[in-house]
């Protein structure tokens, strides 16, 4: 199987519900891990959007089919410029929920390495 994508995660039912998603930026640096850091301190720029069940990501009333995309909106709004620097992990790691079971934030790229697993 191809990498998998948000659409084949909702297709699939792996997406029971909405899920919350949460993308902070330091200054310009985006984090990879959120736990125990006071995200209202005014050193962070918290960026909230929506996993919809479709398999989107929906974030400042636009929807994106992949991670990476919604990345690239959050950068322009943070770097104020049009482009967005070559990465080779795309936007899974920098969108983050938060786990009901542990109560702790998560990479979105944990939801697609379980999805990947059970294919």
């Amino acid at each position: 199987m191809s990498a998998p994508v948000l659409d084949h995660m909702a297709k699939a039912g792996f997406l029971k519900e909405d899920l919350a998603l949460l993308c902070v930026v330091r200054g310009r640096t985006f984090l990879d891990d959120l736990n125990g850091l006071n995200l209202t301190s005014k050193d962070y720029k918290c960026f909230s959007a929506v996993l919809r069940t479709s398999g989107v990501i929906v974030w400042n009333e636009n929807s994106y089919q992949f991670p990476s995309r919604a990345a690239r909106a959050v950068w322009r709004v943070v770097e104020s410029r049009s482009d967005w620097p070559q990465e080779k992990t795309g936007g899974w790691p920098y969108w983050h929920f938060r786990d009901v079971r542990t109560d702790k934030w998560e990479q979105l790229q944990r939801l697609r390495d379980e999805f990947e697993r059970k294919q």
